[in-house]
């Protein structure tokens, strides 16, 4: 199984999304979501089995745009979400 980071889903969005992700090896993995400035908001570390998996996420730090990334032992993905107003 490859190490996949999916687009985040629906995007744009009001503050809460879906991340899907597929892990090739079960693995603790660390999640972070910064601002455009570099703000940290999200840090989440967790334990996730091999294969597909998904992560939910609500943002409540405001409108603009917020990279999300993903660090497995398997490396560093990143993808980028929108956050529109409510």
């Amino acid at each position: 199984t490859d190490w996949l980071l999916g687009q985040s889903v629906p995007n744009p969005s009001s503050g809460r999304f879906v991340v899907d992700f597929t892990l090739p090896e079960a693995c603790t993995a660390e999640w972070m979501i910064s601002d455009m400035s570099g703000r940290v908001v999200v840090a989440l570390k967790r334990n996730y089995p091999a294969g597909a998996n998904q992560e939910a996420f609500d943002l409540q730090s405001g409108t603009g745009m917020y990279y999300y990334q993903l660090k497995t032992p398997s490396g560093v993905k990143t993808g980028k979400h929108t956050i529109v107003g409510n």
